[in-house]
């Protein structure tokens, strides 16, 4: 068993409840205790971060886990405790992380380099429609804008799917702002169904992503057109229950069946005829998380559907590296 653990190419560990080595297999002796395999766990390593989370292992008596750089190297390490002792499983990650990091930076790179252009198309077209007086040009530049949003949109998606769990340009956000945003730009869609929005929202100054939470207002706001009733109404309001910020988004539509319920947050699952790639609502519970919150949903058939978000209320910018 020995020889094929040491043949794993991870890193995995035991130490009895006095911390000593009972076992560690080649890829950790080679990579983060310099050949040592016998001893306690604080003369074996030098590593302060890994020495620190095995302490905290047997301090708290829980798992605990991290990553850690060591010699031009990352790792991924898991402890797991147990009244006998300390496992460890160390995995190196170095080549995923740098790969990651390019990912995100070449999609940054292509979101940017597309909407320059795409800026410059839709200005030009917006200038025709209004110059215009022939009915069926307008339709046709009308529906060449609305292709245009349409590209714009999954250029947000392929970003937003991109992200890691460390969402970076947190700056003060007016939600106030954000809403009347995006209600500006949905303004036909709304029009065209005759609903009515209601505003009960907080003059609340948040600490986040605004391109992220607008992005997530949106595909909140979509949602509650898209499968309201015609002269229906959406309720925006937000409030705070103890150091948690609440937004929620209802709607006056069709609800949603029990037993869709679990599914509506997975990537790519579209119901009924709905069009587009089926990721709104997932864009929204992974920028939700990006931000340390929780989303969830409450509906009712044929009554209705209310969305909430719950997000930390940060008072201050020493507390973003907290969440």
């Amino acid at each position: 068993m020995r020889e094929f653990l040491d043949k794993l190419n991870a890193g995995i560990g035991l130490f009895d409840k006095a911390g000593r080595a009972v076992f560690l297999n080649r890829f950790i002796s080679e990579s983060l205790s310099e050949g040592k395999r016998e001893g306690f766990y604080y003369e074996i390593f030098k590593n302060l971060e890994l020495i620190s989370l095995l302490h905290d292992a047997y301090s708290t008596k829980k798992d605990a886990e991290g990553v850690l750089s060591f010699k031009d190297r990352i790792y991924k390490v898991r402890v797991f405790y147990t009244d006998e002792g300390v496992g460890l499983l160390v995995e190196d990650i170095t080549e995923r992380n740098l790969f990651e990091k390019l990912k995100e930076e070449f999609l940054s790179n292509l979101s940017h380099e597309i909407r320059t252009p795409i800026a410059a198309v839709q200005l030009t077209l917006e200038t025709l429609l209004e110059e215009e007086s022939d009915q069926r040009k307008k339709e046709l530049i009308e529906r060449a804008l609305g292709r245009l949003k349409d590209i714009s949109r999954i250029l947000e998606t392929i970003y937003m799917l991109s992200l890691d769990k460390k969402t970076k340009n947190f700056k003060e956000v007016n939600l106030r702002e954000l809403v009347d945003e995006v209600i500006k730009d949905l303004e036909k869609e709304l029009k065209e169904k005759e609903l009515g929005v209601e505003l009960d929202l907080r003059e609340e100054r948040l600490v986040g992503d605004g391109e992220k939470l607008r992005i997530l207002l949106r595909n909140l706001v979509e949602n509650a057109i898209k499968y309201n009733r015609e002269g229906g109404k959406i309720f925006l309001r937000s409030f705070l229950e103890g150091d948690r910020f609440i937004l929620e988004v209802e709607d006056t539509g069709r609800g949603i069946d029990k037993g869709i319920i679990p599914l509506i947050f997975e990537p790519f699952v579209k119901f009924e005829s709905e069009r587009g790639m089926g990721i709104g609502l997932y864009l929204v519970k992974k920028i939700t998380e990006l931000h340390g919150g929780k989303v969830k949903v409450e509906s009712e058939k044929g009554k209705g559907t209310k969305f909430v978000v719950s997000l930390p209320l940060l008072k201050s910018f020493k507390e973003l590296g907290k969440s």
